[in-house]
């Protein structure tokens, strides 16, 4: 029976009181509320395979086991609001669109990194916290300007490459 937006299988009982008489057609919609492969009526079962919940499991172990994995081979450490690099090399980058990029920056001593815009030294697009060849050094916890494009404003990749551990990055910014 083929159906249409506006038809119903006649299975279906629409405006009648709630009675016992009301559930008894279910029987004749099982061909309309099937749950699964293999489901019939008056069983039940889900349709679903106990293959399905094994690999199910298995795949859940994989990610838990992938995440923990992650977590322990690197060396950073993410607090509630900032990241703490604790051992070099370790980059961030982010996608902007804005004239002027900004990062909240600290290290216990001086942290030397290096900027690239789409994978290049910023140049004149350098802020005035970087070098036009992208590097620069972390002194103080302060907010440092690493771009200040000159052109055109664009979508633009940012990265940021700390070569020295202890750099903590808190919160970017731009204008």
């Amino acid at each position: 029976m083929a159906l249409g937006w506006d038809t119903a299988p006649g299975c279906i009982q629409h405006g009648v009181a709630g009675s016992d008489g009301v559930y008894a057609p279910y029987e004749k919609c099982a061909d309309y509320f099937t749950f699964g492969p293999g489901s019939t009526f008056g069983t039940s079962t889900s349709g679903v395979t106990t293959s399905y919940w094994i690999l199910t499991i298995i795949a859940i172990i994989v990610m838990i086991a992938a995440f923990v994995a992650w977590v322990m081979t690197e060396d950073r450490k993410l607090k509630q609001q900032s990241g703490v690099l604790n051992s070099a090399p370790g980059a961030i980058a982010y996608r902007f669109h804005s004239r002027d990029l900004h990062l909240v920056l600290s290290a216990p001593k001086p942290a030397r990194f290096r900027v690239t815009v789409d994978g290049k030294a910023p140049g004149i697009d350098a802020g005035a916290d970087v070098k036009p060849d992208g590097t620069g050094v972390v002194t103080n916890e302060r907010l440092y300007q690493l771009i200040r494009q000159r052109g055109e404003v664009r979508d633009r990749t940012f990265r940021i490459e700390f070569l020295d551990p202890g750099a903590e990055a808190f919160a970017f910014t731009f204008g």
